[in-house]
């Protein structure tokens, strides 16, 4: 009896797992089921703290091949006078950063922190580089002088595969930049944006 027990649970075990290996979609190279895009991504109502932690935007980027720029090791600290933000892009003369109230990086309006060193009017510019989109629509609030902390409005709109550019340039001759960052981002489908993170321009 010991032993017709001890088959009949190996012979299930493998039937199991048989099932398992039939009803699981195929991956492609780049870890994915075929056909799944940014826009099959779970929705803000579909979020539970196990996707929430799950789709993350290294995961994501992974998954997608959106080469996400890292952060500089050494990060500027520019407290009091800007918001917190999630980390600064930038080359030690001019800083962009997404401010901290927004969890990740999404479809639709959101707030950027640009940080000047080198004085003068400061410029910026998006393109997705994984399909065909418009281009980033950017408002830069007035009032903020010539250097220093500078408030933006970036509409992105589509998700995707995103760089952004910035450039400082002088009034007088603003088709020569004085200083350039550019960065690529992951943006997620608007979509995906938690209720309490809702574009409110």
């Amino acid at each position: 009896m010991r032993c017709i027990h001890h088959f009949l649970t190996v012979a299930l075990t493998l039937v199991v797992l048989s099932l398992t290996s039939c009803s699981a979609a195929p991956l492609s190279r780049e870890g994915r089921a075929p056909g799944t895009s940014l826009a099959s991504l779970p929705t803000a109502e579909m979020m539970t703290p196990t996707t929430t932690a799950a789709l993350t935007s290294t995961r994501v980027a992974a998954v997608f091949s959106c080469p996400i720029t890292p952060y500089p090791p050494n990060q500027p600290n520019f407290s009091p006078e800007a918001p917190p933000v999630s980390g600064w892009y930038g080359n030690g003369r001019l800083w962009a950063g997404r401010v901290l109230a927004y969890d990740d990086w999404y479809a639709g309006g959101m707030k950027v922190a640009w940080y000047r060193i080198t004085p003068g009017v400061l410029l910026v510019e998006g393109k997705r580089l994984d399909a065909a989109a418009d281009h980033l629509r950017t408002q830069i609030s007035s009032g903020y002088g010539f250097s220093g902390f500078q408030s933006t409005s970036m509409d992105f709109p589509t998700e995707g595969c995103w760089e952004i550019s910035g450039q400082v340039v002088d009034p007088a001759v603003p088709k020569v930049a004085k200083e350039e960052i550019r960065f690529v981002v992951l943006v997620l489908p608007d979509a995906s944006r938690p209720a309490n993170l809702r574009w409110n321009p």
